[in-house]
């Protein structure tokens, strides 16, 4: 039971007492308690009166007889601890009242501070002090007598005789007065009181103190009874009576001995408490009032280091909300519950507290303080813990168990173990475990749990037997149960391995079958451990090495395989590239090596080292070899035939150059020719050049382009493709040729098909160019049709699938000839040869541009009934519309070509403007028709025959354009135009190339150069090339 504080037991005691009692603050004179008598004498309510200070309620003249520091002085001074005063009360009414004030000091337990003064008032009758005098000297004692019902009045003799005695002794201590009269005062005191009125100026006094005293009561009891005197005089001085006035102050004194022994008695719990008990004030903070001294052995604090500190701050912080959540509900219910939190020692750990919490209320009922009662619970809550983690371990645990006691029956079971073997705690608790195992196993089980019960740990494998019949794979752990170092029963945990057992036979079959395939695979296969020791060796390794089937095992890989360079030459056997691949940890892939056999041959190889790790930790290292001694004579046969077809290409490429150079000039300057007056013989002439000039170029395109194809150089453009705008380009090529022969010629886009696709336009072109010449070619009347549409089911997202299909009444191929069509320089017929020629490369070019596009070719037909050629490509949706749109605009920039018109000689007209311009090349004819066509547009040029007086010259004169041949002797155009960028004004440098290839524009410009032309060289691109740079 928790005791209530002092003051809160102090005001309990001041409201039930019939007398007036008050507390006044000796700090500043406030009332701190005062009860209804106190209130009644004075006419106020006890809030009325609590609004003023005494000092308000008292007479002027008495105010000083009042002042707290004066009182307490006379306190200190008294050996009772008591003193009583005479002052005067103003009563609400106005009236003045006189009272005697019984003081007592009080001071704070906890601090042994005066903390209040608690007084005890009576009226003093208007017949007492200076009127009582009058009235005895006028002879009225009798009459003050019997007025006062409440006090004692006697009168004695100076040495103490009573010779009368107010009528009230008799409800006060039980005597009628004729039993007192005649007796000496002091026998009816107690003994110890009695000796000392004995002693000198005690039996009475003359200077207004009051004495309190124990007097006997008629049956026995004693009651304390506070006494003053007033003393009446002889005419010479002397005292002739003595009159005694007397109250009862029992209940008062015994309401303080009370508190004196409740303090006592809660000093004494909270010294001596093994719990902590500390008062908090009601605020936010619980701040500490007080903490009782275990919190010095308990917590590490002093008292003073907690007094006035934030209670809250040495809880938990996992903790602090809850606390603040119970003492709210605590105080709202007017109850107390205990609450469990963890509390921060001074060394910074936490205990465990359990606290039964309350709060304190003063009269007006508002919350005074808390008063808490702390115990250290840390060991229970750590049993707690642990039975919780033990509980838990068994109610949770994956594996069965089971406590048994010595003979084997069963205490208890978990959950897992109902589920293991399908019976219920309740049919296995109290049974022997001997049903639930398999009779195969019953045995064993019970030879392992008779050692268990010895005391010592078992584990072992057996099957139980399930409640619905089938066996349970399981492992079994016996262990004993110790107490005061005896057995006293045998935990059994039990766990499924039915599925364990599965996998290692899975695991042992799989090991079988990796034998089987090490065995059986053709390369060479063995392991070394991390000291390069062999630890296993496939028969193919075995075979290869010369070993037997178990000679090799614990040799060290350095006399297993030993190893020298391609050339023959040795290694140290330690930094072989094997050894110190193995010893480094690292992978190591060689394509050739020399490995030499237990006899004494050697074979060439390709190997593999791999490192082995278990556990991030390496193990050793396999290594993987292959006899490649025949294979490499098959790899140098191939190499040398593609050798020789790549020399094959690079002859055919050589010679296309070649021939494309004088082309050039007669290409270029027929163009020139045809631009001259001539008469009809002379243009017809002209045509039958230029005719076959083209064809003579077509061929030679041909071969360049089978060249660059089968020497792996032929590189795709990624660029838009405006499909429609290309096979109309196509079929405009076409459409003269096929009027002439009088054949249709259509083209038709299926609409599922994006405006503009991704591609490489050139190549397609020429696909295209070369189907449909092919069949306007074979076709000498009918049709011909160009078709494109998606490919069924080929269309994801962006990608895109095209079929083309090129149809034609033409005169047909023969079944049996089909597989010719695709192949290099081959020809269906001499005859149709001889009659439509051709060098048989066009189908073979297509085929392998087509597939450069990620589609295919073929071809459905037979003789005299038509042929169909059919084409896929890959591509994507163009969606780059900016780039879309500068193309388009390039596109009508070139189209927007002004008309060329002949120009005779010494025409000054120049369409550009003024332009200097410098052509260099070695090749005369090339030259000429470079400076004729210039002069046509209106410009003259100066002549450089090869790269160095390019150089001289660009020195020497600032110069608009320099048309750059690329390839020349001894100082090529690449080089000149990277020493003329270097230390002259950068003129505009075009190249001059006899191909027109990507990769051929890329070289160009990463050179330097700006812009390039292709051979053969036509007017119209010598106009585009002036036109674009000079604006």
């Amino acid at each position: 039971m928790k005791k209530p504080d002092s003051f809160e037991l102090f005001k309990q005691l001041i409201n039930h007492a019939s007398v007036a009692l008050a507390a006044i603050s000796v700090d500043d004179g406030t009332w701190l308690a005062v009860n209804d008598a106190y209130c009644t004498m004075l006419g106020y309510t006890e809030d009325e009166l609590r609004a003023l200070s005494e000092k308000e309620i008292t007479l002027p003249e008495d105010q000083e007889v009042c002042d707290p520091n004066s009182i307490q002085k006379q306190l200190h001074a008294s050996s009772q601890g008591t003193c009583t005063i005479e002052k005067r009360y103003i009563h609400k009414l106005g009236c003045e009242i006189s009272v005697y004030l019984t003081i007592s000091l009080i001071s704070d337990p906890n601090t042994n501070t005066p903390s209040y003064l608690l007084q005890e008032a009576s009226v003093i009758p208007k017949s007492s002090a200076s009127a009582d005098q009058e009235w005895i000297r006028n002879g009225d004692l009798r009459t003050l007598f019997s007025v006062n019902a409440q006090d004692l009045f006697s009168s004695s003799t100076p040495d103490g005789i009573i010779v009368d005695v107010s009528p009230s002794i008799k409800n006060i201590l039980g005597y009628e007065p004729s039993e007192m009269i005649g007796y000496h005062r002091t026998e009816f005191y107690h003994s110890a009181d009695a000796a000392d009125m004995l002693r000198p100026e005690q039996l009475y006094a003359s200077d207004n103190r009051i004495f309190t005293r124990r007097v006997r009561h008629k049956d026995g009891h004693f009651l304390w009874i506070e006494t003053s005197f007033q003393l009446i005089y002889n005419t010479d001085g002397s005292v002739k009576r003595v009159v005694t006035i007397g109250r009862d102050v029992t209940e008062r004194i015994e309401m303080g001995h009370k508190l004196q022994k409740s303090e006592r008695d809660y000093r004494i719990i909270s010294d001596n408490s093994m719990d902590f008990i500390s008062r908090h004030k009601a605020d936010e903070l619980f701040t500490f009032i007080y903490a009782s001294p275990v919190c010095i052995t308990m917590l590490g604090y002093e008292q003073e280091e907690l007094v006035g500190t934030a209670g809250l701050l040495y809880i938990h912080p996992d903790d602090q909300r809850n606390v603040q959540q119970k003492l709210s509900s605590i105080q709202q219910a007017e109850i107390t519950e205990s609450l469990m939190f963890r509390f921060r020692r001074k060394d910074g750990t936490y205990v465990w507290f359990e606290t039964n919490s309350r709060f304190a209320y003063d009269e007006l009922g508002e919350v005074q303080e808390i008063i808490a009662i702390s115990r250290d619970i840390t060991e229970r809550k750590q049993m707690d813990l642990k039975l919780e983690e033990f509980k838990s371990l068994f109610d949770y645990n994956p594996a069965g168990v089971a406590s048994l006691d010595l003979k084997g029956n069963i205490l208890t079971a978990n959950r897992s173990q109902e589920l293991l073997g399908g019976f219920t705690e309740q049919e296995m608790v109290e049974n022997y475990f001997g049903p639930l195992v398999d009779p195969v196993d019953i045995e064993k089980t019970a030879y392992h749990f008779e050692l268990a019960t010895k005391g010592e740990p078992q584990t072992y494998e057996i099957g139980l037997r399930h409640k619905d019949g089938h066996r349970i794979e399981v492992s079994v752990i016996n262990v004993p149960i110790v107490m005061n170092d005896s057995v006293v029963g045998v935990y059994g945990i039990t766990s499924d391995i039915t599925e364990g057992k599965r996998y290692v036979e899975q695991i042992e079959k799989l090991s079988y079958e990796h034998a089987l395939i090490l065995n059986s695979v053709s390369e060479g296969i063995f392991g070394v451990d991390i000291d390069g020791k062999a630890t296993f060796m496939n028969p193919a390794a075995a075979a290869m090495l010369g070993f037997g089937p178990k000679e090799w095992t614990g040799q060290s890989f350095l006399s297993i395989i030993q190893q020298t360079r391609s050339d023959g030459s040795s290694y140290f056997p330690e930094v072989t590239p094997i050894a110190k691949a193995i010893k480094e940890g690292h992978k190591l892939r060689k394509e050739e090596s020399v490995f030499w056999r237990k006899d004494g041959s050697s074979f060439l190889a390709s190997y593999q080292v791999t490192p082995l790790y278990e556990k991030e930790e390496r193990i050793g290292a396999v290594i993987v070899f292959l006899d490649k001694t025949n294979e490499k004579e098959i790899i140098r046969a191939k190499e040398s035939a593609e050798q020789a077809d790549r020399a094959k290409s690079e002859f055919l490429a050589i010679m296309s150059h070649e021939l494309r150079t004088p082309m050039n000039g007669i290409i270029g300057m027929m163009e020139i020719l045809a631009d001259t007056p001539l008469n009809e013989e002379q243009r017809s002439y002209t045509d039958i050049i230029r005719q076959s000039s083209d064809a003579l170029l077509h061929i030679l395109n041909e071969i360049l382009d089978f060249s660059k194809i089968e020497a792996g150089k032929m590189v795709l453009n990624d660029e838009p493709i405006f499909l429609e705008s290309t096979l109309d380009g196509v079929i405009e090529l076409f459409a003269v040729k096929a009027a002439e022969k009088g054949i249709e010629l259509t083209c038709h886009i299926s609409p599922d098909i994006p405006e503009i696709i991704r591609g490489d336009e050139g190549k397609l072109r020429q696909v295209l160019i070369n189907l449909v010449g092919n069949a306007i070619k074979f076709t000498e009347e009918g049709s011909i049709s160009v078709s494109v549409r998606p490919a069924k089911s080929h269309r994801d997202h962006n990608q895109l699938t095209l079929e083309f299909e090129i149809q034609d009444t033409g005169i047909g191929i023969p079944f049996d000839k089909q597989s010719l069509l695709f192949q290099s320089f081959s020809q269906l017929h001499p005859a149709i040869n001889r009659k439509y020629g051709g060098t048989g490369l066009g189908l073979s070019i297509c085929k392998k541009l087509v597939e450069l596009m990620g589609g295919a070719i073929g071809v459905v037909s037979d003789h005299d009934e038509g042929t169909t050629f059919y084409f896929t490509i890959q591509t994507t949706i163009w969606n780059d519309v900016d780039v879309v749109n500068e193309l388009a605009a390039g596109k009508e920039s070139i189209c927007d070509t002004i008309p060329h018109e002949s120009k005779e000689d010494g025409n000054t007209f120049q369409p550009f403007g003024p332009l200097r311009i410098l052509i260099a090349d070695d090749h005369a004819v090339n030259r000429m028709l470079l400076q004729t066509i210039l002069q046509k547009i209106g410009y003259s040029a100066d002549i450089a025959e090869d790269g160095a007086e390019a150089v001289r010259a660009a020195a020497e004169h600032v110069y608009d354009f320099i048309f750059m041949d690329v390839q020349m002797p001894n100082f090529s155009g690449l080089d000149a135009t990277a020493l003329i960028r270097q230390h002259h004004k950068a003129p505009i440098i075009i190249a001059v190339t006899a191909y027109a290839g990507k990769e051929d524009k890329i070289m160009c410009l990463e050179a330097g150069m700006d812009d390039f032309i292709s051979k053969p060289i036509l007017i119209a691109e010598v106009e585009r090339i002036l036109r674009h740079w000079s604006s």
